[in-house]
């Protein structure tokens, strides 16, 4: 005979359990889910910016921007290409089909393109900028206080490779570094009474700053290639560059008729500021669905490990730190579905 009271406790212990394991399910995936202010979305535009000094707009076109363009549309990924020639630049857009969320692969194709395009000789090597709108939830200020700017960028490079070892850390980028340069200051009346020009100058210091093929040694059955090298690694080293001087059988030190000294690119292409002071700025990503509260707090011991062990005068300061937005909408999140909950009742 049908019993309504056990059919009613039957069913009521059902609902408790399977609300129970709801509720145990919500709770891990709360715990797990990935958390960040922004959410992630798919950027299928990439630039391809190609230097090449001294040229006019019409030069680039014909020498730079349309082999590219030729070597790139091949790929059947591509949506749109555009283009722009400046004098002494080629910047390159391309666009990707709709339908193309695996990035990387065709990112990939696209670097093996570029780079085995043929371009004239002078042409900078392009720089492919394919990883437009990503997001660095943590920012850093290495300030300093009586460093050289390339003494804090070693240091900075030191902590970038100390950061990437962190759990959930997907990159480490450096903004604001300055990069150095050396410079060979000379007297233009000085070259020309001695039959030189700046020209020969500069081709006499590419000769000689360069790794070249010295044929091969066969030894048994093995076939060795040997490179001859004669890379700069000191000032000093480009101080005792000999040159010949036309006319005459004796050569000379670089040193004699120039200064060499290292100084820095001028003007920079960036500077990085906080609370108005020059700073290195060390920028810090996550991987994809990482909880960003969790590898916050990861990347936060670290810097404060980092900054134990820094010399005097260096300090890392926290510039933009997402996890305290993230952990404040959370807040308000929890507090909305409470109050929601309790005035149900």
């Amino acid at each position: 005979m049908f019993n309504p009271a056990k059919y009613c406790l039957r069913n009521t212990r059902t609902a408790w359990v399977i609300y129970t394991v709801l509720m145990l399910l919500g709770i891990h995936s709360y715990l797990n889910i990935g958390r960040q202010e922004y959410p992630d979305f798919t950027i299928r535009t990439a630039n391809i910016i190609t230097a090449y000094p001294g040229r006019t707009s019409s030069q680039v076109e014909q020498q730079v921007t349309e082999p590219i363009e030729q070597a790139i549309r091949q790929m059947p990924e591509i949506k749109e290409i555009k283009s722009t020639s400046k004098n002494g630049v080629s910047i390159v857009t391309v666009e990707l089909l709709d339908t193309i969320f695996d990035m990387e692969p065709i990112w990939q194709d696209l670097r093996n393109k570029v780079v085995g395009t043929t371009l004239p000789q002078g042409v900078q090597e392009p720089e492919i900028q394919d990883e437009i709108g990503e997001v660095f939830p943590f920012l850093y200020a290495l300030t300093s206080d009586g460093y050289e700017p390339h003494e804090v960028v070693k240091i900075g490079n030191e902590i970038r490779d100390q950061l990437l070892k962190v759990k959930g850390v997907a990159k480490v980028e450096l903004h604001g570094a300055q990069q150095e340069r050396i410079y060979v200051e000379y007297s233009s009346a000085k070259l020309e009474s001695l039959g030189l020009s700046p020209d020969v100058l500069a081709r006499e210091l590419q000769n000689q700053n360069t790794v070249a093929n010295s044929g091969t040694v066969v030894t048994g059955i093995e076939r060795l290639t040997i490179m001859t090298q004669g890379e700069y690694t000191t000032l000093d080293g480009i101080r005792k560059t000999r040159l010949s001087v036309p006319g005459e059988a004796t050569s000379i030190y670089l040193s004699g008729i120039a200064k060499v000294k290292r100084g820095y690119l001028e003007p920079s292409r960036g500077y990085s500021h906080y609370n108005g002071e020059k700073a290195l700025c060390i920028a810090v990503s996550m991987i994809k669905g990482g909880v960003i509260t969790n590898v916050g707090t990861e990347v936060q011991n670290e810097i404060d490990l980092i900054q134990e062990s820094l010399p005097i005068g260096l300090d890392i300061e926290r510039m933009f730190f997402q996890p305290e937005y993230v952990e404040e909408s959370i807040r308000s999140f929890l507090i909305n579905i409470g109050q929601a909950f309790f005035s149900s009742y």
